[in-house]
């Protein structure tokens, strides 16, 4: 695997978003990645959300400023990114092509979600941490206060409320697309 020390403000979307998932679920497989993706929507779009009833120029304090790029870097939200960030990832060569297989899914399912494509598989999930996590931690923490819209290999995704956030829904040929591409 080719590895290259990053030393970059991250302002590519598309890299920030495919680092993220990768970052985030690498191990969890196409839909693990993809519900991660689609967090990253969700907290994109409340973000976008409660900013029509804000001065110009506020940001969500967990979710940022309405972007998938901002909602991914937001302190403390995706551990991938805590302490400022890797220091060391893989890289796509010159044509997209990768000997790491689940960071070029994860470019391919970034592309997707910046497009706003694909179905919301988390039925509006905002959060999400692993199953050995939620079973530790105590009663009153915040994950028990929201509901679970899903478990999905290790993790539990959760939401506030009821209220379903979907993406648009996706075209037909999308999986072949991936599977092909």
């Amino acid at each position: 695997m080719k590895k290259a020390s990053i030393r970059m403000k991250w302002t590519d979307d598309t890299a920030v978003v495919a680092y993220t998932l990768w970052g985030e679920a690498r191990g969890e497989g196409k839909a693990g990645m993809w519900a991660v993706g689609c967090v990253v929507h969700n907290r994109a779009m409340a973000a976008r959300e409660a900013k029509k009833h804000h001065p110009v120029g506020w940001r969500h304090p967990l979710y940022g400023d309405g972007t998938l790029r901002d909602a991914c870097l937001m302190p403390k939200q995706f551990s991938f990114w805590n302490d400022g960030g890797p220091k060391t990832l893989p890289i796509l060569g010159p044509t997209g092509d990768s000997s790491n297989r689940a960071l070029a899914l994860a470019f391919k399912l970034a592309q997707l979600l910046l497009a706003h494509a694909g179905e919301d598989t988390t039925c509006g999930a905002t959060h999400y941490l692993t199953n050995a996590l939620y079973e530790k931690v105590p009663v009153d923490h915040w994950a028990h206060k929201l509901h679970i819209t899903l478990r999905l290999g290790n993790h539990i995704f959760l939401k506030e409320g009821c209220d379903r956030v979907a993406l648009a829904q996706p075209a037909e040929d999308e999986d072949k697309w991936l599977m092909e591409n």
